[in-house]
């Protein structure tokens, strides 16, 4: 087939994250399985107009994105307009034969749908009143509640049209877990039956796994995501602030807009020695190093999709430990594969740690669960294989 596919940023980006990611991941691979795959995006601050990476095509589309008042549409130069017709242009030089676009950046087509000749999938990675929630939970000072006053005419907007018009005027919904796509009924009232999940899935051939499970006094967490308010890393750092968890450290992968003040959280409870803040590194050395520490923690505050760490972490051989919200238990065995305590109770994300700390032989057993787990469920051939069967779905 060949698969148009619209997302807000890519890898080329700044600032690019796990959605980015797995976007790349899931076109290579359609790529690898013979289709040919262009990506659309803004272009922001990119210089180049085209790419081509590992058998993907990309067109970075001059434009603006977001509209002050949601009426993106009305403005000729906004990307719902500019990325359409880019894909015209592109459509006419070669058919397209199916359109992919991660959550609302395929709108422009969807507008126009009774103009297209291809069907559309939307993939959903969340809903407009859990982000909505999130960004509640980042207010930190009376200007961000001041700033909060657009952002939530915006979510309004969006709730009652933006993530209905790509949930209901889409051929089909993929939805990255089944908290996701629960909320998606709820939200817009769509039929289950148009919505199909398919976890995120991971290239297990580009990950390092764990050799051997050595008995140690010490404990190695990681946390890899955006170091910001909801993805709960005070709540690491407050549950590490216990003398029974003395013997724990944590590696922090990634960067963010909080960085510098849990770096300072981090020092004034006297934890920076065993609180390393290591910024974001490349994707490809990531992979290599989580076999490195004992156990990902996710102590998200947010309403996760699926977070790709979850699948990596196993594949490399990792126990989990996972807040109770969003997709996120569903990528964990509680008590087999890991551990899943409820969000924001940092007494039970202590008491998760302390059992590996108390029973080190559970990092081997449970790390080999997930594995398994893992390679059942969550490899990029399962992943691919069903987008494959949802793509024949709606192009018969």
């Amino acid at each position: 087939m060949n698969i148009a596919v619209f997302i807000k940023r890519t890898t080329f980006h700044e600032g690019y994250g796990g959605l980015e990611t797995q976007n790349q991941t899931l076109c290579e691979g359609l790529s690898g399985k013979g289709h040919r795959v262009t990506v659309f995006s803004p272009k922001y601050e990119l210089e180049q107009d085209f790419a081509s990476k590992n058998g993907v095509d990309y067109v970075f589309v001059e434009c603006s994105y977001r509209s002050l008042a949601g009426l993106g549409h009305l403005d000729k130069n906004n990307w719902e307009n500019k990325s359409f017709f880019a894909y015209k242009i592109a459509h006419d030089e070669k058919a397209f034969d199916i359109v992919l676009a991660q959550s609302s950046a395929g709108l422009g087509l969807l507008r126009r749908k009774s103009d297209l000749t291809v069907p559309v999938i939307s993939i959903s990675h969340g809903t407009t009143v859990g982000e909505y929630k999130t960004l509640l939970q980042s207010i930190k000072s009376f200007g961000d509640v001041i700033r909060l006053i657009p952002n939530t005419a915006y979510m309004l907007l969006n709730f009652f049209i933006r993530q209905r018009l790509f949930v209901l005027k889409s051929n089909k919904v993929i939805a990255v877990s089944n908290v996701v796509k629960q909320k998606l009924v709820e939200e817009t009232f769509v039929s289950k039956g148009r919505i199909t999940v398919i976890h995120n899935g991971v290239d297990e051939s580009k990950i390092l796994v764990k050799a051997s499970y050595p008995i140690k006094d010490t404990l190695t967490l990681l946390f890899s995501s955006k170091v910001i308010k909801s993805k709960g890393i005070g709540d690491l750092i407050e549950a590490l602030n216990d003398e029974r968890l003395n013997n724990v450290e944590v590696e922090v992968l990634g960067g963010g807009e909080d960085i510098e003040f849990f770096t300072e959280v981090s020092r004034k409870k006297g934890l920076d020695s065993r609180v390393h803040f290591r910024n974001k590194i490349p994707y490809e050395q990531y992979l290599s190093r989580i076999k490195e520490s004992d156990v990902l923690v996710i102590p998200s505050r947010r309403i996760e999709g699926f977070p790709m760490t979850a699948p990596e972490a196993m594949f490399a051989g990792l126990p989990v430990i996972g807040s109770d919200l969003g997709g996120t238990p569903e990528g964990i065995v509680d008590g087999g594969t890991g551990f899943v305590y409820k969000s924001g109770d940092i007494s039970a994300l202590r008491d998760a740690i302390e059992k590996f700390l108390d029973q080190p032989t559970l990092i081997e057993s449970m790390g080999k669960s997930g594995r398994s787990k893992a390679q059942q469920e969550f490899g990029l051939d399962a992943m691919l294989n069903k987008y494959e069967r949802v793509m024949k779905e709606v192009t018969q």
